[in-house]
C-alpha cells in the first residue's frame, strides 16, 4: 500500500481524533482547551493539507494500482469522518462566541442602566437629564 496514501489516512484519522476532543471540550464550555491547543490545531490542518495534495498529485498511479485503489477508499472514509467532526466543530465554535459576544452585551447594557444621569443645561436655558456621556468643553474666558 502507498505510503502516501496511509500518512494521509493516519493525519486524517488524527485531526477526527481531536476534533472529537475539542467538541468535546467545547460542549463542557472549557474555552482553555480551545485556546490552548490552537496551535497544534493549526500544525494538524496544515500537515493534512500537504498529505492530501501529495496524494491528488499522484492520483494517476495510485488510483491505476488495486492495492492503492483499495487505500483511497479508506481515505474517502476517513474524510467523511473528518468533515463531520469539522462541521460540528465549527458549529460549536459559533455557538460558544455568539454566547460570548451575548454576555458581554449583556454586561455593556447592565453598565449603560447604571450610569448616573446627570443634570445639565440646553440651549434654552433649561435643565434636562442626559445619560452619563457629559464632556467639557475646554473655553479660554
Amino acid at each position: 500500500m502507498s505510503n502516501v496514501v496511509m500518512d494521509a489516512i493516519k493525519v486524517c484519522k488524527e485531526l477526527a481524533a481531536f476534533l472529537v476532543d475539542e467538541n468535546q471540550a467545547l460542549r463542557e464550555r472549557r474555552i482553555e482547551f480551545v485556546e490552548s491547543n490552537l496551535k497544534q490545531k493549526n500544525r494538524m490542518a496544515t500537515d493534512m493539507e500537504k498529505n492530501l495534495k501529495k496524494v491528488h498529485d499522484e492520483r494517476d498511479s495510485l488510483a491505476s494500482n488495486p492495492v492503492t485503489k483499495r487505500a483511497l477508499k479508506d481515505l474517502q472514509v476517513a474524510l467523511d469522518d473528518y468533515r463531520r467532526h469539522a462541521r460540528q466543530n465549527l458549529m460549536l465554535l459559533q455557538a460558544a462566541h455568539n454566547a460570548t459576544a451575548d454576555f458581554l452585551m449583556m454586561v455593556k447594557e447592565a453598565v449603560e442602566a447604571k450610569k448616573p444621569k446627570v443634570n445639565t443645561y440646553g440651549k434654552d436655558g433649561a435643565v434636562s437629564q442626559a445619560a452619563g456621556n457629559v464632556s467639557l468643553v475646554n473655553k479660554a474666558i
